[in-house]
């Protein structure tokens, strides 16, 4: 924060993760197998815990604040962007960084989500990550981090940051369905398009773009785009909606603070990113995907969806400043 005196007992951080430290878990794993008990690291597990990452920021800063870490698979960035907002919206926090980080490309990670055919086989890149479309086999995992200061307007201010846009509201549900697989109608994931909505204090009317979870997946693209259908009713036809995965990949537990990131930048500058990859969409898939191109758009929100295994379903809205 420069050189702004704030109150280090009011700033914290709030982080997601999906799945830690794997890397380290692997790596250890094998250290035990080949030389025995005595040759595991004494920092095999502050590496592997999730929530090491959050401390080790905050020692890193002298945030004193809140210090959470938080774990809802895929729908972990957005979870943790959620809890920051209502810490400081309730005044518990002056300001939070918050965001998602995940690194977990190892062989026993991509094996696991290939048993379970999430996956894309593809070996042409350019159909590979294809959400929406009637090809699409799967996802293609990525790596990668976001983080975001959220705080209160008046603290913003103080400190002379330069303001990015608003987080207007969040909301989260279950399905309580399957361990894996979404709710087909897309019913609980509207609920938290709606609940966020509504915490922002909007209409339904007043959001323009939504930024799709959209893995690529043939039953997340199909029971998402049922979702927004389900949520905006008429005004589904009026949203346009992308899936910036189709170039990222599904950074996982990063995903949702990744994705917010540019729900809010796309939102302030006028540009609804594409859906890469996308040229015939499949059966359910019926909305404007900003396919292939960015567009101009004029809205002042949009929304951001993740949803995780488990059936999590986590939705924010970002606004124009």
């Amino acid at each position: 924060m420069g050189d702004f005196a704030f109150d280090d007992e009011r700033v914290g951080v709030v982080l997601g993760s999906g799945m830690g430290g794997l890397d380290t878990i692997c790596e250890q794993t094998e250290e035990l197998r080949a030389n025995g008990p005595r040759s595991v690291s004494s920092l095999f597990i502050p590496k592997a815990i999730i929530n090491t990452t959050a401390g080790v920021i905050s020692m890193r800063f002298g945030l004193h604040g809140m210090c959470l870490a938080v774990v809802t698979a895929c729908s972990t960035g957005t979870d943790a962007i959620g809890q920051a907002m209502y810490a400081v919206r309730e005044g518990r926090m002056d300001a939070v960084l918050v965001g998602g980080a995940e690194s977990v490309m190892v062989d026993l990670a991509v094996q696991g989500f290939h048993q379970m055919q999430a996956v894309t086989e593809s070996t042409d890149p350019r159909r590979a990550s294809i959400p929406f479309d009637k090809d699409r086999s799967g996802f293609v995992m990525g790596e990668g981090a976001a983080f975001m200061m959220i705080e209160s307007e008046a603290h913003a201010k103080k400190r002379g940051a330069k303001i990015l846009g608003e987080v207007a509201g969040y909301a989260q549900t279950c399905d309580a369905y399957h361990i894996t697989a979404p709710q087909p109608e897309g019913r609980y994931a509207a609920r938290a398009m709606e609940l966020a909505i509504l915490d922002a204090g909007l209409e339904k009317n007043e959001i323009g773009y939504v930024n799709a979870h959209g893995t690529s997946t043939p039953l997340n693209d199909v029971s998402e785009s049922a979702a927004i259908e389900l949520c905006f009713g008429e005004h589904a036809r009026n949203l346009l909606v992308s899936s910036t995965k189709s170039m990222t990949g599904h950074m996982l537990g990063a995903a949702g603070a990744f994705e917010a990131v540019i729900t809010a930048m796309a939102v302030a500058q006028g540009i609804a990113p594409p859906t890469i990859g996308l040229e015939t969409e499949g059966e359910g898939c019926n909305l404007d995907y900003v396919k292939g191109k960015a567009r101009k758009m004029d809205t002042r929100y949009g929304i951001s969806n993740s949803f995780g295994f488990g059936g999590h379903n986590s939705c924010v809205v970002l606004g124009k400043y």
